[in-house]
């Protein structure tokens, strides 16, 4: 079930601060010795896989977990959080206590090395005079995602387009255009938003509600043809805009429609998917896995976000 490691954890450094957290639980005493550093979707054989990578604190090392092999698990979770470091050719982990409300698994020292402002992870704000970050100036893709009967507006970069979408389960896509930067970009996507009426983000519990009927391919496509007119007509608009800016205007895209399929899940759909009693401890046999969400049942079917995992303390057993 193990997973490659991208980067060499070898040369790790971890001047770590975590405390040792215990629970008790129906079966004893529990120690919360790993901690997870991310959850996302990563590249084997030409598929994408979603990997769970945490650092076991008794063993010093670091292991990633492909949870497409994993049948049942239980896992508890400590509701503190600890920064999990920097990434680079020597991984460099810190284990520093993040504020309750911080919204980052990296503490503001460690985000220091990727943006200049914590709020800029989520929505490009800063101008060229300010940002000194390469990606930010990397061809970004503003996209429509469909999910069930909602459609979304998002941006991210080109090079991570197809990736970008599995990890937000959608049900299909389209390419909207490319623009020159991530400021731009998200100049484009709050335009298209704003004028149309779509959404910039949709709620996990809505997510969820559009598990429970199959996704109509049809209404989509019937969608798409209509918003080819209006998105053509915006991105024109801003075109000029984001040229005076940005040096380069957008580029229009709108190739089709591209489905991704609800692969693994009986039907096509699930119904009655609840939020758990206790979100602090999930168990049972894994349904089905699509985006951020992990679906399983015991006595009932839960959902578990596998997003917010990143820099808890967690006890994790898999099969």
């Amino acid at each position: 079930m193990s997973f490659p490691l991208e980067l060499n954890f070898s040369t790790m450094k971890y001047p770590y601060t975590i405390p040792k957290v215990k629970v008790q639980t129906l079966d004893g005493e529990v120690a919360l010795d790993k901690h997870v550093l991310s959850y996302g979707y990563r590249e084997k054989d030409g598929k994408l896989h979603p990997v769970l990578t945490l650092f076991d604190l008794k063993l010093k090392k670091v292991e990633a977990v492909d949870l497409n092999e994993v049948k049942r698990f239980k896992i508890i979770i400590d509701p503190k959080r600890y920064c999990v470091g920097k990434y680079r050719d020597e991984p460099e982990l810190c284990g520093k206590g993040l504020w309750e409300r911080w919204p980052l698994e990296q503490c503001k020292e460690c985000l220091q090395e990727f943006v200049k402002r914590p709020n800029c992870v989520f929505a490009a704000n800063c101008g060229s005079d300010e940002c000194d970050k390469p990606a930010c100036y990397q061809p970004h893709s503003v996209y429509l995602a469909f999910f069930g009967k909602i459609v979304k507006v998002g941006m991210t970069m080109t090079e991570r387009f197809e990736k970008r979408l599995t990890e937000q389960a959608a049900d299909a896509f389209v390419h909207v255009c490319t623009a020159p930067t991530r400021p731009a970009a998200r100049t484009i996507e709050h335009y298209i938003s704003k004028q149309l009426k779509l959404k910039e983000m949709v709620q996990v519990r809505m997510l969820i509600k559009t598990l429970e009927e199959p996704f109509d391919t049809i209404w989509a496509n019937k969608a798409y043809e209509e918003l080819i007119e209006p998105i053509t007509k915006l991105v024109v608009e801003i075109g000029p805009e984001i040229e005076r800016d940005w040096g380069k205007a957008p580029e229009l895209v709108l190739d089709g429609i591209s489905f991704n399929y609800r692969d693994g899940l009986d039907r096509g759909y699930i119904q009655n998917v609840n939020q758990p009693k206790d979100p602090a401890s999930h168990a049972g046999e894994v349904v089905w896995i699509r985006g951020k969400l992990l679906i399983y049942r015991n006595h009932g079917t839960y959902a578990m976000r596998l997003d917010k995992l990143s820099s808890h303390l967690v006890h994790f057993e898999y099969e």
